[in-house]
């Protein structure tokens, strides 16, 4: 497998051995001892895919002629089979009864904050403006805000 880094010019190529593993009871017709079940529920559905083997990163700059940088590094990754009718949300949805009279009182005072915003924004971009066109910019070390830290 080869990630492509295109804005830097540069592969990792990964070349390993893909290894999935039935977790569970062994089959009758053969002698192979499996692990024991990962879920005692459902002893014979469990799977574990496995991938071991090295990466190394290459500059394809001269795509005709790549250059290796570096040493080549080893990696492992782990998939487990997850049952997925057994997840629950972490993130508990939020939900309450609301009329359309308090929708719409709620949407005017985001509205009313939105241009508060805005015009405030304005302000300080016409000041600016203002000062430029005077020759009063930048501002001297004085009048330049500070950050107050607590």
């Amino acid at each position: 497998m080869t990630l492509q880094n295109r804005r830097d010019r540069q592969e990792l190529r990964y070349d390993g051995l893909v290894l999935v593993l039935t977790l569970g009871t062994a089959p009758e017709d053969d002698d192979i001892l499996l692990p024991p079940p990962a879920n005692l529920d459902d002893p014979g559905g469990a799977w574990e895919m496995r991938v071991v083997g090295k990466v190394s990163c290459w500059d394809v700059r001269h795509p005709e002629h790549p250059e290796q940088m570096g040493e080549p590094g080893s990696f492992s990754m782990v998939r487990l089979d997850v049952d997925r009718r057994k997840l629950f949300p972490t993130i508990k949805p939020f939900m309450r009864e609301l009329s359309m009279e308090e929708l719409q009182i709620e949407m005017e005072q985001q509205r009313a904050a939105d241009k508060a915003d805005e015009d405030e924004l304005r302000r300080i971009i016409d000041n600016v403006r203002r000062r430029k066109r005077q020759g009063d910019w930048p501002p001297s070390p004085e009048e330049r805000p500070t950050a107050h830290l607590e």
